[in-house]
């Protein structure tokens, strides 16, 4: 299916083209070249671009249930996508709607091309026979043929809705606030969040803003328990923007707030009750709660709920250090707590496989128990309490294996719906089985079971967070029907194509869903090659994957990269092959090996999804997560078992973690690593996250994080040693790299460094060719080609976050063609603004904006902005409004001498957006706008534009003109001290403590 439906009508500014595109071309290289590695260096640029050009289709089903028996998914078919429906019961697909219908409708209403294999809609949900979406900013239903416009997103992602569907909660200005849904009314329902203590929020070291607030329903649909987040005495670990995007001169520093392993103060949650009836609050009486995990809050993975009639509350308080948990029960009317049950440890608590997961905490409040995980007996099991006493009932599941994910519940037949590994001595211990246990029998039945991985995916796994890059809720997403009765199952290996099956609840194989078929696999490449070897103790265990290059060839000798990961958090083998999101180690093992060399990626000792002894192996040891002697020693039996491995030349690279490792390697096994290349490395555990140290090293005290810190060892530096870091890396602050580097300089050590000062956490496309590089000449011994440029994964998943988030935008438009461009918006008049801070020199366009502009120049002509000043900052830090702006305001100090307001120009009128440095008015009533009042956009604003989510009308600001030069004193401006008393709660933490006077503005000549 690939029809083009032509434009019906002009007007319409195109949608994203890119959204109807593949990659074009999967790298980008300056020039083309002789050079005998250019052949091999564009195979490794391909091997990026898998996902996008689609090596293989269908290597993953995200199925969202319309009803216990019914769900959709995308399809990938050649040509682009099909959304598929499949009825469960009758075990049959079919198109979930007219693809064709509907890219009409579409091509119709847009005046723009469809293509019906490519539809470029977002935020799709599917209730047969209807679907809405959305498309560049406005929202539609599609039903029988007919295509309707919207009023509003029918299911605004921000929202958390009430069980019964009449009421949700939202957060605003650090607050929450109620909306009831077939109204449309809206009440605020608390009003004393701040910056830094806000209602239901992440913690700011998470640098991720709640979708939606942090709180869970009452089951009669009226009372919210929720938290407040407060980061008040967090310390800053601010990073310096040394070279802004923007061309300004001026560094910047980037506040940013994140406790460390040992400091006073951390992130805490204050628990609290909310009846949205009332407003009333009923405060829980028990000590804040401190973030824990990867600084969760409270309720994320089912740490908190209610009671069946809704009287009670429960929470689980992991304590500082987590080495003790604690289920604690609240009543609702007077905020008194009792602590149900507590578990300890002398180590740490795991109260799931995998941190990244939710807790496997099941709470059964219609029979007032839960089910809790624990690592007591050695391995990973449930076990059943009551909730009143906190008294185990029985143990779920028994034995030397563990339970891998809890995928929901039958509460009518009272069963559990698990994945277990590491049942069968034979397997591969990573490898899933699904299964099933009785609340009241303990009773084990397995379901489905192979020479393969069982993926089941459950709500809320960590790996279903790719789907918000292609602009999809990972939230509705469940391998587990509604009621139980059915699962879909991807049965998954690293070295062949994927198999997804829709299952029954009793394990019988309903039908084939998808069978993975490649699509543009490069003809040649070899599927990764599945390992065991023994661990340097002689007795344990380990797993691995070879991967080899496309003109591999066993008479050769092949340098080896070991790509390592060295948390303790998860496990870093790939279980499935090419084509599967989020394997970014199968994406740069793959490019390395075309390079030349056999990479071997393995999980040693010290790290996840095995026995308790086999995790906690590297606890107070974070040096030892994965097992650097494990690696060296599978390495050398690969080698004795394959010939063609030279193991005397042995790489090691990895990223964040694996960073850290990579130098570790280098540094502690020197006769064995020759090369290596150390990634945004987190290279002393003291400078991250206090809940990962304290919970792995546990709590900072003397001498106890000084062996883990890789300075400690600098002087045994011997081989060559590459770091490659981002700048404004907010996730592993560069400090740590400086500070090692520092140590190696003091040792007389020889290194290299590659420092972006734009990059964050990713690595973009110019760091992994140097990586690449690195390798070929030291390792490889070659010259590598001059002049290769390469995206890297990371940059094709940015650039297909950006397409999404303008696919969901409200695009301009104007009578035939795509609206003004700046050289269509007709002659500037050039304005400077002399302030204390320096010159501004703006370009304001009249023709374009000639009711916005019209006024703004009138202020100047008569001097009503001499003596004004820019008195407020909006930064990530402060905003007190969702999604986040960065802006400076400024205009008059005396709003009696502003002139008349006048009428509101969209963006759509005037076709000037808020990118970066963007002029536009203050807002005042309804459809109008201020002279007297403007700001200046720090980055590109979008939600600022008509249809953008940051105005409650929907008709955005009145952008006017730009900054033509002078953005390093805006840039200055913005990071002024913004500390000034306001009785207004929205503006706290913005306004100026010392206003920028603006001395004079005037036209210029």
């Amino acid at each position: 299916m690939n029809a083009i439906y032509p434009c019906a009508r002009p007007g319409f500014a195109p949608l994203l083209g890119a959204l109807l595109l593949s990659s074009a071309g999967v790298f980008a290289a300056e020039e083309e070249s002789t050079h005998p590695l250019w052949p091999a260096y564009e195979r490794a640029a391909a091997a990026q671009a898998h996902l996008q050009d689609r090596w293989m289709l269908n290597q993953a089903v995200h199925p969202r249930w319309v009803d216990g028996s019914t769900f959709w998914y995308e399809r990938e078919t050649p040509e682009g996508k099909e959304y598929t429906l499949v009825d469960a019961g009758r075990a049959e697909k079919r198109p979930a709607f007219d693809h064709d219908a509907l890219a009409a409708a579409l091509a119709e209403e847009t005046g723009q091309e469809m293509d019906a294999s490519a539809l470029p809609i977002v935020g799709v949900e599917i209730e047969p026979p209807a679907v809405t979406f959305t498309i560049a900013g406005r929202f539609f239903r599609f039903e029988d043929g007919d295509l309707t416009e919207l009023d509003a997103n029918p299911k605004d992602p921000s929202w958390l809705v009430s069980p019964d569907g009449s009421r949700a909660v939202y957060s605003k200005g650090h607050n929450l606030w109620l909306k009831h849904v077939a109204s449309g009314e809206e009440k605020q329902l608390t009003t004393d969040g701040a910056p830094f203590y806000a209602y239901g929020a992440n913690p700011h070291a998470t640098g991720r803003p709640a979708v939606w607030p942090e709180a869970v329903w009452s089951p009669d649909s009226r009372y919210v328990f929720t938290a407040q987040t407060d980061d008040r005495q967090v310390k800053s670990l601010p990073v310096i923007d040394f070279a802004p995007a923007d061309g300004s001169i001026r560094p910047r520093v980037i506040d940013y707030r994140q406790a460390l392993p040992g400091d006073e103060h951390v992130t805490r949650f204050r628990m609290t009750i909310i009846d949205t009836d009332t407003g009333k609050q009923t405060p829980i009486h028990y000590a804040s709660l401190a973030a824990a995990r990867m600084n969760d809050t409270p309720f994320g993975g089912n740490r908190a709920w209610w009671s069946a009639d809704s009287t009670a509350v429960y929470f689980v308080d992991i304590l500082r250090g987590e080495r003790e948990a604690r289920v604690v029960t609240a009543a609702r009317d007077s905020g008194l707590t009792r602590v149900v049950f507590r578990e300890t440890t002398d180590t740490y608590l795991e109260l799931g496989s995998n941190v990244y997961m939710p807790t496997f905490i099941v709470p059964l409040p219609e029979s007032e128990e839960f089910a809790w995980y624990s690592e007591k007996s050695g391995w990973g099991h449930l076990y059943l309490h009551d909730a009143a006493t906190g008294e185990e009932k029985r143990a779920l599941t028994a034995g030397d294996w563990l339970v891998r994910d809890v995928l929901g519940v039958d509460r009518e037949g009272r069963e559990l719906f698990l994945t277990i590994g590491g049942r069968r001595p034979d397997a591969n211990p990573y490898f899933r089985e699904v299964a099933r246990v009785g609340l009241d029998t303990a009773e084990l039945t397995v379901l489905s079971s192979g020479d393969d991985d069982r993926l089941v995916l459950s709500q809320g796994d960590f790996s279903l967070l790719i789907l918000t890059v292609f602009g999809q809720d990972p939230g509705a997403v469940s391998g587990l029907a509604p009621g139980a009765a059915f699962y879909v199952e991807t049965r998954q290996r690293p070295d062949r194509p994927n198999v997804t099956a829709l299952m029954s609840a009793d394990g019988e194989e309903r039908m084939i869903v998808e069978e993975a078929t490649p699509h543009s696999l490069p003809e040649g490449r070899p599927w990764p090659e599945p390992f065991s070897v023994t661990a340097a103790d002689g007795e344990t265990d380990i797993r691995g994957v070879m991967v080899k290059p496309s003109d591999f060839d066993e008479d050769r000798s092949w340098p080896v990269i070991d790509y390592i990961y060295g948390g303790p958090q998860v496990a870093n083998v790939p279980k499935s092959g090419f084509g599967s999101a989020g394997s970014l180690s199968l994406d740069s093992a793959t490019s390395l090996a075309e390079l030349g060399f056999v990479v071997v990626i393995l999980d040693g000792r010290g790290t996840t999804e095995r026995s308790r002894a086999f995790h906690e192996a590297s606890y107070g040891r974070l040096q030892t997560a994965s097992n650097l002697e494990d690696h060296v020693a599978g390495i050398r039996q690969l080698a004795e078992r394959f010939p063609y491995l030279d193991v005397e030349r042995v790489g090691i690279t990895g990223v964040s973690g694996g960073g850290y490792m990579a130098a570790r390697g280098m540094l502690k096994f020197p006769e064995f690593f020759k090369v290596g290349v150390s990634i945004a490395g987190n290279h002393d555990q003291r400078l991250f996250w206090h809940s990962w140290g304290e919970r792995y090293q546990g709590v900072l005290a003397g001498d106890n994080y000084l062996e883990q810190a890789n300075l400690t060892h600098a002087a045994n530096l011997e081989g060559n040693l590459l770091f490659i870091h981002g700048m404004l890396d907010f996730g592993v602050h560069p400090g740590g790299l400086f500070q090692l580097t520092q140590a190696l300089m003091d040792a007389n050590k020889v290194f290299d460094l590659v420092l972006m000062p734009q990059a964050g956490h990713a690595l973009p496309g110019y760091g992994m060719v140097r990586m690449w590089d690195y390798f070929v000449r030291h390792l490889a011994g070659l010259e590598p080609p001059p002049g290769f440029s390469a995206k890297s994964s990371s940059d094709y998943m940015m650039e297909k976050v950006k397409t999404i988030q303008m696919a969901a935008m409200a695009q301009p438009e104007a009578p035939g063609d795509a609206g003004p461009t700046e050289d269509e918006w007709g002659p500037a008049v050039g304005v400077t603004l002399e302030t204390d801070a320096g010159n501004i020199e703006l370009a304001v366009y009249p023709e374009a904006a000639p009711e916005s502009a019209g006024s703004f120049l009138a202020h100047v002509d008569q001097g009503l902005f001499d003596g004004g000043a820019f008195y407020r900052v909006v930064r990530r830090s402060n905003d007190n409004g969702s999604p986040v702006i960065e802006v400076i305001q400024g205009g008059l100090t005396d709003p009696s001498k502003a002139l008349p307001a006048v009428a509101h120009e969209t963006t759509e009128q005037t076709g000037i957006r808020h990118l970066d440095g963007t002029l536009s008015l203050g807002r005042t009533d309804p459809g109008s706008a201020s002279g007297g009042a403007f700001f200046v956009t720090i980055g590109d604003q979008p939600s600022l534009d008509l249809g953008g989510a940051r105005n409650p009308d929907g008709l955005g600001f009145a952008a006017f003109g730009r900054v033509t030069s002078g953005m390093d004193v805006v840039h200055g401006i913005h990071q002024e001290e913004s500390t000034a008393p306001t009785d207004n709660a929205y503006l706290r933490g913005q306004l100026l403590s010392e206003p920028v006077t603006i001395r004079k503005a005037y036209r210029q000549p």
